[in-house]
């Protein structure tokens, strides 16, 4: 069975999240992005992607 990593990425919810599943681990990253933001966006695209090796599935929930 292949193991999930989940990358969060969220304006304001992203601190109450991590905080819920006990902090960060190795498969729970959190960050604050305002999706808005194409500079921040492609870095944390990027930051998520080193991280994990890959993004496999993205999800985009926004608005």
């Amino acid at each position: 069975m292949a193991s999930l990593h989940t990358a969060l990425l969220a304006r304001s919810v992203a601190d109450a999240v991590r905080d819920a599943y006990g902090g960060e681990h190795d498969r729970l990253h959190t960050l604050a992005l305002d999706i808005t933001d194409a500079e921040a966006a492609n870095s944390v695209a990027a930051e998520t992607a080193e991280r994990f090796g890959a993004i496999d599935v993205l999800v985009n929930n926004a608005g």
